[in-house]
């Protein structure tokens, strides 16, 4: 790391129909960007929080049960290769179809959609296949979320933790402390 490293401070405005303009500071080290090209993917951030969302909430990698770090990062590899190929699917269904935003799909619909039609896929004739592909970007592109702009998610936990404590031993040497306190003396 260097000793020092400028930043850049940039303010905007943003203002939104039927909400106040709300005025917010960007601390930045991308000093040849102009201050609108930062508001604009400023302004994106919450499609990528989406997508990330969706790796770890409809993948299910929001917890990675691997005891190496080689192994860990085998899964995370695996889900990103995954996660590609269904959007990579989904693009091609919107473009099949004729679909112009590509946001409004839904990744979950489609991860449920490949999911249905991948073990018909797998045993259809060339013949079938092609309609089955067909049938399977009209599905995708059939589940369109609701265009809600400005929306905002809040950053909480919905279940609450268990009032037990975290293993941090192995389980063994757990239940040899237990026995041991257990113990008549």
């Amino acid at each position: 790391m260097p000793e020092q490293l400028p930043v850049r401070y940039v303010r905007f405005t943003l203002r939104q129909k039927g909400f106040r303009p709300r005025t917010l500071t960007l601390a930045t080290t991308l000093m040849e960007v102009p201050a609108a090209e930062l508001a604009q993917l400023y302004l994106k951030r919450w499609g990528i929080e989406l997508c990330f969302d969706d790796i770890k909430t409809a993948m299910e990698m929001d917890f990675i049960a691997a005891k190496s770090p080689a192994m860990a990062m085998k899964l995370v590899t695996t889900a990103i290769i995954a996660y590609n190929l269904i959007r990579l699917t989904m693009q091609q269904a919107a473009i099949a179809c004729g679909h112009r935003e590509l946001t409004r799909l839904s990744f979950k619909g489609s991860l449920d959609a490949i999911l249905q039609f991948c073990s018909h896929m797998r045993k259809a004739s060339k013949d079938v296949l092609s309609s089955l592909k067909d049938k399977l970007f009209q599905a995708i592109t059939a589940d369109l979320l609701p265009h809600r702009p400005g929306r905002i998610e809040p950053r909480v936990r919905k279940r609450r933790p268990k009032p037990f404590p975290l293993m941090t031993k192995p389980r063994q040497v757990l239940i040899a402390q237990i026995i041991a306190s257990q113990a008549p003396c």
